[in-house]
């Protein structure tokens, strides 16, 4: 998955855990940034992450996914999280690059 928000880090980050949160996936899915890195990382019955390398250019940022570690019994959340995020994505402006 690439994406793209016509807006800094920070705020695509508030975005993305908002979404988490309304979409009750935030008690066990988190958010993390270690530049150049945003991580989601999924705790329940095991731990598993998704990473996402970044870049901001003219007052956009730039997603893509390069890297999944997921356990078995997160496979099924990888979907749904990604969803959350294209949903996110869309209704605040930005654009799916890559599915």
């Amino acid at each position: 998955m690439k994406f793209r928000l016509p807006m800094d880090v920070t705020k695509v980050i508030e975005i993305i855990e908002s979404s988490l949160v309304e979409n009750g996936l935030s008690s066990y899915v988190k958010v993390s940034v270690a530049t150049p890195v945003m991580s989601i990382d999924i705790k329940k019955m095991g731990t598993s992450k998704l990473s996402f390398k970044y870049e901001e250019d003219k007052g956009s940022t730039t997603f893509n996914l390069f890297d999944e570690d997921l356990a078995m019994l997160h496979k099924p959340y990888r979907g749904k999280i990604l969803e959350v995020i294209s949903s996110a994505v869309t209704r605040f402006g930005g654009d799916i690059l890559e599915s």
